[in-house]
Parts: C-alpha cells; structure tokens; sequence
C-alpha cells in the first residue's frame, strides 16, 4: 500500500479497488470499519477524520449505502439493502454490536423464532448467537427491533 499516495487524486482507482475488496469480503461493513480496515493497511494505527472522510468518499463513488441509527453501511456489489443477508459471524474480526447491520440482525432474529424461542428468552437467544454475554441499552433497542421485524414476517407468512 503506498501510504504516501493515500490523499492524491491519482490514487483513487487503487484505493477503490481495495474498498470493493474488503467491501466484497465483508460487506455489508460499517464505514468506521471499513476505514479503520484500510488505515491498518496504510500502516496506520489511527483513523483520523481524513482517513474516514477519503475512504468514504471513494466508497460512496462505487457502492451502495444504507444509513441505519448506528452509523452507514456499505454494501457489496451485487449485495444491496433488501436481500437476505445471513450473519456471518466473527468473520470481520470480533465486531460489537453496532457494527452489524440491521439486515443481519434480522437474521438472526429469524434464527431464532424459527427454532421456537418465547419472546422474552429471544433476546437472550440473539445475544449468545451474537457471542454477547450482555446487552447494553441501546443494543437491545436494535435487537428488538431486528425482532420485531422477524415476528411479523413470520406472522405474515403465517396468514398467507
């Protein structure tokens, strides 16, 4: 990575192939991440605001973005909002809980409805399958929501 090219216009293409890459492994992917990703191999420790600013800015040119109340989320080409996505684990390296997108957490809020867990023991069954041992406040409010989201499909599934 040529760490003093990063901010040169003449960088962007090998910058933006780098963005699909990673975006393409593990996408959808929160931008933070994302930057923090291509920052490590920069051969920096830090991302500062620049550092996010550019890798965004190269990222909105290419793919597509969903907002969510955590933060942005870019998305795979291929792999847009409105598709299943399945949860993929620790594939990015131990992410908390903010940095999965809403898509996946319904998926795993569909997990767990479909193997029949009561409400109030889903939440608990989400957590373990996230690899949480607790849930702060504002994490259970994205939790929720994946499940309530889970709960009407399968109640509309259901009346269909």
């Amino acid at each position: 990575m040529k760490a003093d090219a990063f901010f040169a216009a003449a960088y962007d293409d090998q910058l933006r192939d780098l963005v699909r890459e990673i975006v393409g492994i593990e996408g959808p992917v929160r931008d933070t991440v994302l930057a923090r990703r291509i920052a490590r191999l920069h051969g920096w420790q830090r991302t500062g605001a620049r550092i996010q600013e550019r890798v965004s800015s190269i990222a909105f040119s290419c793919l597509t973005h969903t907002e969510e109340d955590v933060g942005l989320f870019f998305w795979a080409e291929g792999r847009g909002p409105g598709r299943t996505v399945a949860f993929r684990g620790d594939a990015g390296g131990g992410r908390s809980l903010d940095e999965i997108c809403m898509a996946e957490l319904v998926s795993v809020a569909r997990l767990v409805v479909a193997e029949g867990a009561p409400r109030e023991g889903a939440m608990v069954a989400m957590a373990r399958r996230l690899g949480m041992t607790h849930v702060r406040t504002v994490g259970r409010g994205r939790l929720e929501s994946a499940l309530a989201v889970a709960v009407q499909e399968g109640q509309e599934a259901g009346a269909s």
